[in-house]
């Protein structure tokens, strides 16, 4: 993760992970990320990283 941040020079990352997945929601969520409340068109839960947040 923190390798795609520095080689592209983003801030934020965004994933989706299916909402039965509960083991990849506790790792994301360990790692930073966040659920930002928005399913995308397949109805995945959309979750969020910002660098320095």
């Amino acid at each position: 993760m923190f390798f795609v941040l520095d080689k592209y020079k983003v801030n934020t990352l965004y994933l989706s992970i299916v909402r039965e997945n509960q083991v990849a929601r506790k790792l994301y969520e360990e790692l930073g990320f966040y659920y930002t409340l928005v399913d995308d068109l397949n109805g995945e839960l959309i979750f969020k990283y910002s660098k320095g947040a």
